[in-house]
């Protein structure tokens, strides 16, 4: 008997059929270039998850998780490595509304950026790796060719307290700043 067959028989037996039907993927083409880069997972005929290989690799690199057919949240592995470095967290619409970022390998957030109608509005970004930001820029999310940053604060002393600020400016929007993010996270 083969291991997945055993597999899928376990799930039907500890969990019930909702487990067995989620078990088995389907294979789809996402964005039509002949590849299945997505596999999805159904329960009782809805959607729970999909596992992403956009760079055609064989190994996913996202996979996000649906709730009533929306999406919840996501977990990707944008440099490569194997590990999750990107979680996306989305409103109950499906909208993303906050993306937590690993820069420096640890394993834990360090960089934060929230959208506001898939438009970034502020990015908060921990320094010294104890899991709070310590630098917070707020812009204002109802501008459209050109960010305006309303203030930027800083804790140099990293005590939990923001002590610096800096006054208005405006910026030039640029590649750091993407028209929306909600499915240029899609594409990783």
């Amino acid at each position: 008997m083969s291991r997945l067959l055993k597999f899928v028989i376990f799930c039907f037996l500890i969990a019930g059929p909702a487990v067995v039907l989620a078990a088995q993927g389907e294979r789809k083409d996402v964005d039509g270039d002949g590849y299945r880069e997505a596999e999805v997972f159904y329960s009782k005929g809805a959607i729970v998850k999909t596992l992403i290989d956009f760079d055609h690799d064989g190994r996913m690199e996202s996979v996000i998780y649906y709730r009533d057919g929306y999406r919840e949240k996501a977990e990707q592995d944008v440099n490569g490595d194997g590990k999750t470095d990107r979680w996306v967290s989305y409103y109950f619409t499906g909208i993303p509304w906050k993306v937590a970022e690993d820069t420096d390998g640890d394993g834990k957030p360090d960089y934060w950026t929230f959208l506001k109608n898939g438009w970034i509005y502020k990015w908060e970004q921990d320094r010294d790796g104890n899991g709070a930001p310590d630098v917070r820029t707020i812009y204002d999310p109802n501008t459209s060719k050109r960010r305006t940053l309303v203030h930027q604060s800083f804790d140099n002393d990293f005590d939990g307290f923001f002590e610096s600020l800096s006054g208005v400016t405006a910026v030039r929007e640029d590649a750091a700043f993407p028209h929306s993010l909600a499915e240029a996270l899609l594409r990783g």
